[in-house]
């Protein structure tokens, strides 16, 4: 069955791409094993080419967070392509790891160690823009079962060491939707029984990562950086996206309940264009 990517050539061309997600997940350009690493791997295992080395006088972007911030990074990649001039970026992510003075989750034994080795490098690197990613119900919500001393704190104490290294500009991402069914599973439901797959909904999503988004919000904008908003962008009163329509071809934002498939990381990253551009 996985050897033939759950018989994925049994459904019709337009809905492939969906199927194979759902057996497959969409890795690759998450640049898994080397700029994001699996909880058991050390920080000593990022590659030489989580920094783009070329072209040393553009201004350098980092990115640093857990699996969430890992799904930015090729609508990252696409994105730095149109920047007048010319954008470096940097990757630096882990599996089950909230960036900056968070507590490390059990998840993760290797986290503080991880972050620590992410400080230095900012330290090093001097990026001129640092982005800060993860999937923070699961730090931030007290029913995560992570105990974090005032959450909301931390994350703009982060921001106030990231200023105090000279980093000129920091980007806090917040919480993407969250489906308590995965879209490819909405999707290929709505294939099964002859209806038209949607481009948005409503009926499966986590109220919870809305407030959220509302909390870190208002602290981040009082700590000087700047905020975007997956939901925001992502959602309206119809819902949230959970397909893109390409041509005759149909592909889900994520490939499961929140992680964004490479489609869905450039979908939301055209939303997000501007704002890295400015």
């Amino acid at each position: 069955l996985y050897r033939s990517d759950g018989l994925v050539d049994r459904y019709p061309e337009a809905v492939r791409a969906i199927a194979q997600v759902q057996v497959r997940t969409d890795y690759e350009r998450y640049r898994l094993e080397r700029c994001f690493l699996r909880s058991e791997q050390r920080p000593g295992s990022f590659a030489d080419e989580c920094v783009d080395a070329a072209h040393p006088q553009r201004p350098l972007l980092l990115l640093w967070g857990d699996s969430h911030a890992a799904a930015l990074f090729p609508g990252l990649q696409d994105t730095a392509a149109l920047a007048p001039g010319g954008l470096r970026l940097a990757q630096y992510t882990a599996a089950a790891c909230p960036p900056g003075m968070m507590a490390p989750t059990p998840d993760n034994p290797h986290c503080a160690q991880v972050n620590a080795f992410v400080r230095d490098r900012i330290a090093q690197l001097r990026p001129s823009t640092v982005v800060l990613a993860a999937n923070w119900s699961a730090y931030l919500d007290p029913e995560s079962g992570v105990h974090q001393p005032d959450p909301l704190e931390l994350v703009s104490q982060t921001i106030a060491a990231l200023r105090s290294q000279g980093v000129q500009d920091v980007i806090v991402v917040g919480p993407l939707p969250r489906w308590h069914i995965p879209p490819p599973r909405i999707l290929l439901k709505a294939w099964a029984d002859d209806l038209p797959l949607p481009e948005r909904s409503d009926q499966v999503l986590d109220e919870k990562a809305v407030l959220l988004d509302q909390a870190l919000e208002t602290a981040v904008s009082t700590s000087g950086a700047r905020y975007f908003s997956p939901i925001g962008a992502l959602c309206d009163p119809r819902g949230c996206i959970v397909s893109i329509h390409e041509g005759t071809h149909y592909h889900a934002i994520a490939f499961d309940e929140t992680h964004l498939t490479t489609k869905g990381s450039n979908r939301l990253l055209r939303s997000m264009r501007n704002q890295l551009l400015q």
